[in-house]
């Protein structure tokens, strides 16, 4: 398969290619305009071509919800993500209690990914061991300290990215037994100071969730975990950038102090896809789609995104922010942190999955290749 498109994501930049696609694997890349004499399978002149994109905070889609949906329902789901662009995930559960999160574990330990389906990276656990004071949509019935943690026996060798508060009674030690199992540790929703974060760190931390979100803000004699994994070259952060949960000052703060450590996440529920009016389920928490397509609780508050990664880095753009950036930070950002050479970039070697999208036109994706297969769109 030959794919020529005029704006090529490549070395972190758009520029025309030309891409080979043998099998699973891109095969060969030639920059530059494509010949009048030259065959292409696919011939894009307007649009954008990008690595298939990474969300490693994703709870759900299309009114499936990860911390309770059934097997069925979670492989019906990883179906149906690749036409919003998403083409790999950490799917998340949220906190729920010890006996489910066991069950959603053991569940997508054992799904095998299919053609055409979203590839499962791993699950990011988010809680049980937050802040009972920036626990947000999570349950509060649900919320344990690291040590029961510890006691519960919930596997850490099925957790990829293990949210936490660093503030909690037994949280260190919890990291550090995250990290024995190669498990990621990101800090969140917490109300961490800055010496809290910093110790979090020592024992094995690298991480925080959606930045600004959920977590200590900024006072200007505790500058408190925000500060911290802005200024820590050693940290990265998934950050919302739909504009409805950070104001985008901000995102442009966080790219400009952070750059690649930032990891574009959607913290889409089971909202994405769904029809405003819609009700969803978040863990054990009713939302309501609005007509905007964020998912907020019967009084109005914010407890997920419905939006995708590239319907929320379109929307940015917009506004004026640097869509190579976002791009970067939706592909080879999250690929790096977890570990995958073959995903997230466009060059000889990679997994082909690529994304094909135009801007302002409805659908936004138009091609979806996963290991140089078709996906339904």
């Amino acid at each position: 398969m030959r794919i020529f498109a005029q704006n090529s994501f490549i070395g972190g930049k758009f520029q025309p290619a030309t891409i080979s696609v043998i099998g699973d694997s891109i095969t060969e890349i030639k920059l530059g305009p494509a010949a009048e004499k030259d065959k292409f399978d696919f011939h894009f002149d307007k649009g954008f071509l990008v690595p298939g994109l990474i969300d490693i905070q994703l709870n759900g889609v299309s009114g499936t919800d990860f911390s309770s949906g059934d097997q069925a329902e979670l492989e019906s789901s990883l179906q149906v993500l690749p036409k919003t662009g998403t083409t790999s995930l950490c799917p998340t559960i949220i906190s729920t209690n010890v006996e489910q999160i066991k069950n959603q574990l053991s569940l997508f330990a054992d799904i095998s990914r299919t053609s055409g389906a979203a590839r499962n990276l791993g699950v990011h656990l988010e809680g049980p061991v937050i802040s009972l004071d920036k626990k947000g949509a999570h349950s509060e019935d649900a919320i344990i300290n690291g040590l029961e943690f510890l006691d519960s026996k919930i596997d850490l060798a099925l957790v990829k990215i293990l949210t936490l508060a660093p503030e909690v009674l037994g949280a260190e030690e919890l990291t550090r037994a995250a990290k024995e199992k190669n498990t990621i540790v990101s800090m969140g929703h917490t109300n961490a100071t800055w010496n809290e974060a910093l110790a979090s760190k020592k024992a094995g931390a690298s991480m925080v969730t959606h930045l600004f979100n959920a977590m200590r803000q900024i006072h200007q004699r505790e500058p408190g975990i925000i500060t911290k994994a802005l200024l820590d070259d050693d940290i990265c952060f998934g950050l919302i950038v739909d504009g409805d949960h950070v104001d985008y000052a901000l995102v442009d703060l966080a790219f400009r102090l952070a750059g690649d450590r930032v990891i574009v996440v959607s913290d889409a529920s089971a909202a994405l896809l769904s029809k405003p009016g819609q009700t969803v389920k978040l863990g054990g928490t009713q939302l309501i789609v609005s007509d905007d397509g964020v998912a907020k609780r019967a009084d109005g508050t914010i407890a997920s995104a419905g939006m995708s990664q590239l319907q929320a880095i379109e929307k940015a753009v917009a506004v004026n922010l640097n869509r190579d950036q976002l791009i970067q930070a939706a592909t080879l950002a999250p690929a790096n942190l977890l570990g995958e050479s073959r995903l997230g970039r466009l060059e000889v070697g990679a997994y082909a999955d690529l994304v094909h999208y135009l801007v302002d036109e409805s659908p936004l994706v138009d091609l979806v290749l996963i290991s140089g297969e078709a996906c339904q769109l």
